[in-house]
């Protein structure tokens, strides 16, 4: 009888990205959410992929009318 196969171990994007690209990132959202805030922007979603391995943050909220957060199943209309 064979044993089962060894369960997946779950690991976070951060432990994934490079150190110095992670600073950039962090660097970035910051940067962001200051900009939203100081000019009064509703929200946006920034998704960044390197090697396979997805950075997504959420910045604001819905609507300028709204307290509800963006998050991960946030709907945007978007086009090019």
């Amino acid at each position: 009888m064979s044993s089962p196969p060894p369960k997946k171990k779950h690991t976070k994007i951060e432990d994934k990205i490079d150190p110095v690209v992670q600073g950039f990132l962090d660097d970035f959202s910051v940067t962001l959410e200051k900009e939203f805030q100081s000019k009064k922007l509703t929200g946006a979603a920034i998704s960044i992929i390197i090697d396979s391995i997805t950075y997504f943050k959420p910045i604001g909220v819905k609507s300028i009318n709204s307290t509800d957060s963006i998050n991960l199943k946030t709907k945007f209309r978007i086009a090019s």
